[in-house]
């Protein structure tokens, strides 16, 4: 989700995204108990999403975001994040958006 948003609000308005526009995303190094668990839960989405292609990954999604929000000391700005990507229709559970 911050991806999009940096890549959208920031960094190119555009629809497209080259390797020269990722490149320029900021990139902050998690510490090790951050990277276990976004690496987990994305290891979970995979599996999960394996076996169920429909599958309900939208709290393991919010659970990496807000490792993400800490990580760049934005929590404060998660709403604008998440209501900006609402309006991209990205969002599947605004239940689990406002948790």
């Amino acid at each position: 989700m911050l991806a999009t948003y940096f890549m959208k609000r920031i960094i190119n308005t555009t629809t497209t995204a080259h390797l020269g526009y990722i490149e320029k995303l900021p990139y902050r190094r998690p510490d090790e108990a951050t990277e276990k668990v976004v690496v987990d839960r994305s290891e979970q989405i995979v599996r999960l999403l394996q076996g169920d292609p429909d599958a309900d990954i939208v709290s393991l999604r919010v659970e990496i975001d807000e490792k993400i929000f800490d990580l760049f000391g934005i929590r404060e700005a998660r709403e604008d994040v998440r209501h900006f990507y609402r309006t991209l229709d990205r969002v599947e559970d605004d239940q689990a958006a406002s948790e």
